[in-house]
């Protein structure tokens, strides 16, 4: 699935085609009714049409286009894309006609999904702080820790926690910041938690500047993919070296997800 960088790249290549565009009409195809969240298609279009999109942006891994009234929040799941053809591709699924040309919504696997709403409330319940934004900051992050239970790997993949990180970035900030994904987030040293602070926005601004992580799924401006994967540490490398100092990379089933780390540099510790 698309995680934040990935998205960020999707939302600077969709921006230009539109914003300052006036949504004329849309269509939903083969009856995936399914995609629309929390309304049905029908009133998600009546609340959309003569709307025009001031700004596009991302919270999370949810993409937001922000109208004169509302907004219209997508997520692209495993497999969505915006393009922007005349004719709608094969596995369009949504479909906006706008005042100069169409965007169409594609997702081979049916999974993305589109939802309408007057504010961003809903967004704001679940969603913790950004990890690229003002509100991350060292002091709530380490308070929030320190009384958590959970492991690090789950703890950063609750969204709720922090948003935006998925399996790829979790695997690589906790390789960079030198921390064992079964650590207890209670159990993180001060000197831990400043270094996975630092490592968090190092690692996913760096990752939007190579334009995200390309490995099945994810493709931008309809054929484009991104080059991090060549830039990756430990995610998808078991059985190779790492980076730092040589040991073998190993892969576990864990926290739900295939994990990859270091055993070396990232040893099963972090006590206070």
């Amino acid at each position: 699935m698309p995680e934040l960088p990935e998205v960020e790249t999707v939302v600077k290549s969709i921006r230009p085609k539109l914003e300052n565009k006036t949504i004329k009409n849309c269509q939903i195809y083969q009856n995936y009714s399914r995609i629309i969240l929390h309304s049905s298609f029908h009133v998600l279009k009546n609340k959309i049409l003569g709307k025009k999109i001031i700004q596009v942006t991302r919270r999370a891994k949810y993409i937001v286009l922000h109208l004169s009234e509302g907004y219209l929040i997508f997520h692209l799941r495993m497999t969505g894309q915006f393009q922007f053809n005349a004719q709608a591709p094969k596995h369009t699924t949504f479909s906006l006609d706008l005042s100069q040309g169409k965007m169409h919504f594609v997702d081979t696997r049916k999974f993305g999904t589109v939802e309408y709403h007057p504010d961003l409330t809903i967004l704001e319940k679940k969603l913790g702080p950004e990890p690229l934004g003002e509100d991350f900051k060292l002091a709530p992050f380490q308070a929030a820790l320190n009384k958590s239970a959970k492991n690090i790997k789950a703890y950063l993949l609750d969204q709720s926690k922090v948003a935006g990180l998925g399996n790829i970035y979790v695997d690589e900030v906790l390789w960079q910041a030198k921390i064992h994904p079964a650590t207890k987030a209670g159990n993180l040293s001060k000197i831990q938690i400043v270094e996975l602070f630092k490592a968090i926005p190092q690692i996913l601004n760096f990752s939007i500047k190579h334009q995200g992580t390309t490995f099945i799924n994810f493709y931008f401006e309809e054929s484009k993919g991104g080059n991090f994967q060549n830039m990756l540490k430990v995610f998808n490398r078991e059985g190779e070296s790492c980076p730092r100092c040589n040991k073998v990379i190993v892969k576990i089933k864990f926290a739900g997800r295939g994990t990859h780390f270091c055993p070396a540099c990232q040893k099963a510790k972090g006590n206070k």
